[in-house]
């Protein structure tokens, strides 16, 4: 009784801060309590991005990965060859080696061959993982070697054995390799952060830790949370069976029904996803403020002996705006602010002291208030000749 005691202690004190995540999720940015973060969330595409970004990357990781590991395993478990050994022990120190070891040098066999900053920098790397092979190799290993014997006298191939009796009896190690590396690669952050140069092909559990979704951050930990708690409550007992090598065949302890709650759950949780995505890039497209811009390499008709000339309605509260490109993608456009230095006015234009390049454009009138880093809309030119 005690000892089950301690054991729900603990039990609770792991869940604890996954407690305090949803509870602080629900405190709202401007005070109380409500939903607003998960408003702000659903009017914040870029959280989106980073979400389907994490899904592919994860998704095509592991659907080259299990096969790949799973044909390496058999290889190590079936057959003895020369330097079988050797090579299944560097397979082992691999794995246990920090991903700041390997760092170096997967950096520069990524940039030798070209794929540094994008998605291939961050699947390539996490497709060979020694430790699936590891796992798999141990399950195969205590294998009856008499089952292949047998199915040899049948007249089947390597491969068929490996399809018809390997494959069936790993169900439970292949689902449990499976779930481990999916919340290992939806975790990914060293890789993204060293290997991607765009924000926007960031996955989000990179992305989780940006100003950008700093007012939601509890919201956003929830719904980053959900894909991994749907597949371990539903392969629970795969995964425990798989690394206890308790089960060497049946289906794994996994009924019909359990199967159908799962796909249930999850093509639930994934239009719920795609809805929220397109309702959120709808969302922002009404949001961005529209704006007109005045080029400042236009001449303007009075204060000819300055360098930089503006209309008045372009100096707002002494301060310009001017449009730059976003880093986030290279592609939408935001504003940067900076102090007015006036020098002289006259008729309605303002000479300033500041240096602004002649292709730059300033912004002149604006649908809403505007701050350095919002994005915006240009709709037209202002006082266009």
């Amino acid at each position: 009784m005690t000892k089950r005691l301690c054991f729900r202690l603990i039990a609770l004190l792991c869940l604890l801060p996954f407690g305090l995540m949803v509870l602080s999720s629900f405190e709202n940015p401007s005070g109380g309590w409500g939903v607003e973060q998960y408003w702000l969330l659903l009017k914040t595409p870029r959280f989106f991005t980073a979400f389907w970004n994490s899904f592919i990357y994860t998704l095509v990781i592991i659907a080259f990965n299990i096969p790949v590991s799973l044909m390496a395993a058999y290889a190590f478990s079936r057959f003895n060859f020369k330097g079988k050994w050797p090579l299944f022990s560097l397979f082992i120190i691999i794995m246990l080696l920090p991903f700041q070891a390997t760092m170096v040098p997967q950096y520069l066999i990524l940039k030798g061959i070209n794929v540094i900053g994008s998605p291939l920098a961050v699947i390539l790397p996490n497709i060979f993982s020694t430790f699936s092979v590891f796992l798999m190799a141990q399950y195969m290993s205590t294998f009856d070697r008499r089952l292949y014997e047998a199915a040899a006298l049948d007249g089947l191939s390597d491969w068929q054995m490996l399809a018809r009796i390997t494959v069936p009896v790993c169900r439970p190690i292949i689902i449990s390799t499976a779930l481990l590396a999916f919340v290992n690669y939806w975790s990914l952050i060293e890789q993204p952060s060293l290997f991607l140069d765009r924000q926007k092909l960031m996955p989000l559990s990179v992305r989780l830790t940006s100003a950008d979704f700093a007012a939601f951050s509890g919201a956003a930990g929830v719904v980053f949370s959900i894909l991994p708690l749907i597949l371990f409550l539903y392969n629970k007992d795969e995964i425990q069976m798989g690394i206890s090598n308790l089960s060497h065949g049946g289906d794994g302890g996994k009924t019909k029904g359990g199967l159908r709650g799962q796909k249930r759950v999850l093509t639930t949780f994934a239009i719920a996803m795609i809805v929220a995505t397109l309702v959120s890039q709808k969302i922002d497209g009404y949001l961005l403020t529209e704006v007109t811009v005045y080029p400042c390499n236009r001449t303007a008709p009075v204060l000819n002996e300055y360098t930089l000339v503006l209309p008045e309605s372009c100096v707002a509260d002494g301060m310009i705006y001017t449009v730059t490109t976003d880093t986030y993608d290279n592609i939408s456009i935001q504003v940067e602010d900076r102090r007015a230095e006036i020098a002289d006015r006259q008729k309605g234009y303002v000479a300033l002291n500041n240096y602004l390049p002649g292709d730059a454009l300033v912004v002149c009138h604006r649908s809403r208030d505007i701050a350095s880093g919002d994005r915006i809309r240009i709709v037209g030119e202002a006082f266009e000749k």
